[in-house]
């Protein structure tokens, strides 16, 4: 995300990956540089400095600092990373209950990178050894990527195996753990969550289908020497339309699945 202060042309932000799934974040537009932005990265590697001088409350009270500035701009999902070096102090420094609670607020804040926002909460209980916790938002990570990976299917030549990539991840909790049935139950509900998912998306592209179109003002304006020409660009634009409706539609649907998603694995795994 270093290229988000580069001064250049407005343009898209680039596509990030995660767990060998790529997507982009967000339609956020590149600016320039401004005295604020230059404190924010300022404040940024003097906390990283001091972390490595083992100093960790004064890094502490740098990112604390520097997350008043950045509240000053706006929450931006492509600057999350920067979000994140909070709780992770916090936590290195024993005040778990403080990190989750940054975790907590960045994860409100968040439209389209909630999936990086649970790993780094994965992270923070692995640390603390708190496993049955960490495994939670692994699942929830998991659950979060394939609500976007269905937003941007239609933008991707690459198909994601939501299956094979749960299984490894199910797996990887369960390889010391000899409770069979309850990794088959958490497989089931993993299963069925990505099956509701696609039922939400076929639901929504039926009803939206089904809304009467009004002329637009491209229709209006062809030409029979420029119809071809301009029925493509009244195609795209009515694709980019839907693509963007059914973003819209799956980040808040989204939001409710996998709430439910994480007290039923909480109800399983017996976490409070």
């Amino acid at each position: 995300m270093s290229g988000f202060f580069k001064k250049t042309k407005p343009s898209r932000v680039k596509a990030f990956e995660i767990s060998g799934v790529k997507f982009t974040i967000s339609d956020v537009t590149r600016r320039e540089q401004t005295k604020t932005d230059l404190e924010i990265i300022r404040l940024g590697k003097i906390a990283t400095k001091l972390k490595r001088e083992k100093k960790l409350d004064e890094a502490i009270y740098c990112l604390i600092e520097q997350k008043k500035l950045m509240s000053t701009i706006g929450f931006c999902d492509s600057m999350v990373e920067r979000h994140l070096r909070l709780p992770k102090f916090l936590q290195k420094a024993g005040r778990m209950a403080e990190a989750i609670a940054e975790c907590r607020e960045v994860l409100r804040d968040s439209t389209s990178s909630k999936a990086v926002i649970y790993d780094a909460m994965r992270l923070i209980y692995q640390r603390e050894n708190r496993m049955d916790e960490s495994y939670l938002f692994s699942l929830l990570e998991c659950a979060w990527i394939a609500v976007q990976q269905k937003t941007f299917s239609n933008n991707s030549n690459e198909k994601w195996n939501f299956s094979l990539y749960c299984e490894k991840k199910i797996d990887s909790y369960f390889k010391n753990n000899p409770d069979t049935e309850l990794k088959e139950i958490i497989t089931k509900i993993l299963i069925q969550f990505s099956v509701d998912l696609d039922a939400e998306v076929r639901l929504f592209t039926r009803k939206y289908q089904s809304k009467p179109k009004e002329l637009t003002a491209v229709q209006n304006s062809l030409k029979a020497s420029k119809r071809e020409q301009s029925a493509k660009t009244l195609k795209y634009s009515l694709k980019r339309d839907f693509e963007m409706a059914l973003y819209d539609h799956l980040i808040f649907k989204g939001n409710a699945m996998v709430s439910s998603f994480e007290n039923t694995i909480r109800e399983l795994l017996e976490i409070n």
